[in-house]
């Protein structure tokens, strides 16, 4: 079997007959490649945007395990016709040793299985794919070969999103490893010689001796994988230890080169671990030449990238059509706690003032993120005597099918704000509350990975603070609280900056 070309020159033409050999099947007019019902949500307002009629729309689905996948299906169901819905596993994960040769295999079972599924969808008329960190779905949009390439919005992290693709686009160097290079005078750096890492090389390695010897071993205390006598065993047979060398955990390039040649034999850019390591050039010279960035948030991509403005014109059609109850307000939660190391009795104090801070006579209606466990959840109800309402959707499709709507939503931060404020009802008021200082309970490791999270908080405040459709405002101090202090009725803001160590 021959793998796709990955040229654009050799994508299907529009409205030929695609699929497998022998089918008459006509190809779709957009083929959508998302992970989350937002993204749904995001192909509906495409449709509208580009007038484009569901039915015309394949939509591939590469469902992450944090996602529930009821709530995924009921949105295709809920708001949307499609054509044809693929429902795809996400790509086993690259491993070393001798599990790395399984792993490959997998992965390369995984390629020919979406690939075969896919291959009456080569070159449609749009391809529209989530922007977001999954590499899937980069590779899959590149190998469709559509005409124009539509990137849809992921939510709060996708402005960040677009400017690192831009600065691996530009040919920007990236982050050198501290220590990596030697600065001398003048402030010029200066490359190690092989002398000098020879011998720092042979330092490290006398140092991890004596530790050892210290320590009884490298795995001292832990029973080891292969029992010491299967091992001797194993050493007697002619290049088994060299092949150990290769594979083992020291030899990963080797099953990622082999990985790599898999993905060059099914036409595809190599992506390697971890992640976030995109060869975006090699994508992008796949890419169609007319991309662009659907978002409501403004964005520079680099060029043949352009901006499309997302002006939710499906959204704001439905939400026009019901009329707001000024008796209830929204909060919509986030996994502060769980996800991103808030301690509990932080979150229930800010939410308390929250509630003490909107008591005008609205009910106040706690719509909990979908990363909110029923745990958390429940700790939270015997806590605060307040409404838990889980709405089963996305909250703006959730918004556009009820006959009532709320007076007031209001969150910490998040893009649901960011969108009613476009679509700018007047009858519709928006609030975001500042998220205090707190001391994070995550790992120094877990606090680093959550970094661009309340980086895109501070981004999301610096937005809207100097005026705008959504009012920020920091978490009141509680008045009983207050006056028993200070005696004041006054209540002073706190501090208007996310914790350092929370970051």
């Amino acid at each position: 079997m021959k793998g796709f070309s990955f040229a654009r020159e050799d994508a299907f033409a529009p409205g030929q007959a695609r699929g497998d050999a022998g089918s008459a099947e006509v190809g779709p007019l957009a083929v959508a490649v998302i992970n989350s019902p937002m993204h749904v949500w995001q192909i509906r307002e495409a449709c509208a945007h580009w007038g484009v009629s569901p039915q015309d729309v394949w939509v591939v689905v590469f469902k992450q395990s944090s996602v529930n996948g009821e709530t995924l299906e009921r949105t295709l169901d809920e708001i949307g016709d499609w054509g044809r819905v693929f429902w795809l596993a996400t790509p086993p994960a690259l491993r070393t040793g001798f599990p790395g040769l399984a792993s490959v295999l997998r992965r390369e079972r995984h390629r020919a299985d979406w690939q075969r599924h896919l291959a009456g969808a080569r070159g449609p008329r749009f391809v529209m794919a989530a922007l977001n960190r999954l590499p899937v779905n980069r590779q899959v949009a590149a190998w469709l070969g559509g005409e124009e390439l539509i990137w849809l919005d992921d939510g709060t992290m996708t402005p960040t999103l677009v400017r690192k693709d831009a600065v691996r686009g530009a040919g920007m160097p990236g982050k050198r490893k501290a220590g990596s290079n030697k600065v001398g005078k003048g402030g010029t750096s200066r490359q190690s010689t092989p002398r000098e890492d020879q011998g720092r090389g042979s330092a490290a390695s006398s140092k991890r001796k004596r530790a050892r010897r210290k320590t009884g071993g490298k795995r001292a205390g832990r029973r080891p994988l292969i029992p010491r006598p299967v091992r001797r065993l194993i050493k007697t047979i002619p290049g088994a230890a060299r092949l150990w060398d290769r594979i083992g955990p020291r030899g990963a390039g080797l099953i990622q080169a082999v990985d790599a040649r898999f993905q060059h034999y099914r036409g595809l850019s190599h992506l390697p671990e971890p992640l976030m390591e995109i060869d975006t050039g090699a994508l992008k010279r796949a890419y169609p030449r007319a991309q662009t960035y659907f978002t409501v948030a403004e964005t520079w991509p680099l060029p043949p990238g352009r901006w499309e403005p997302n002006r939710l014109g499906w959204l704001r059609d439905r939400l026009e059509e019901s009329s707001p109850d000024a008796s209830e307000l929204h909060f919509l939660g986030a996994p502060l706690v769980e996800r991103d190391g808030v301690p509990f009795a932080d979150y229930i104090d800010w939410l308390r003032r929250v509630q003490q801070d909107s008591s005008d006579g609205r009910e106040m209606v706690y719509v909990p993120h979908p990363r909110e466990s029923e745990e958390f959840l429940g700790r939270l109800a015997k806590e605060l005597d307040i409404e838990i309402r889980s709405l089963g959707l996305p909250y703006k499709i959730a918004l556009a099918i009820m006959q009532r709507r709320p007076a007031v939503v209001a969150s910490w931060f998040c893009s649901a704000l960011e969108h009613l404020e476009v679509v700018g009802l007047p009858d519709l008021q928006l609030v975001a509350y500042r998220i205090p200082a707190f001391k994070s309970t995550l790992s120094k490791k877990r606090k680093a990975n959550q970094a661009a999270i309340f980086g895109a908080a501070d981004a999301f405040y610096r937005r809207h603070e100097s005026g705008s459709g959504i009012d920020v405002r920091p978490v009141p101090v509680l008045h009983q609280a207050l006056v028993a202090e200070t005696g004041q009725e006054a209540v002073p803001p706190p501090s208007r900056t996310v914790s350092a160590d929370a970051r």
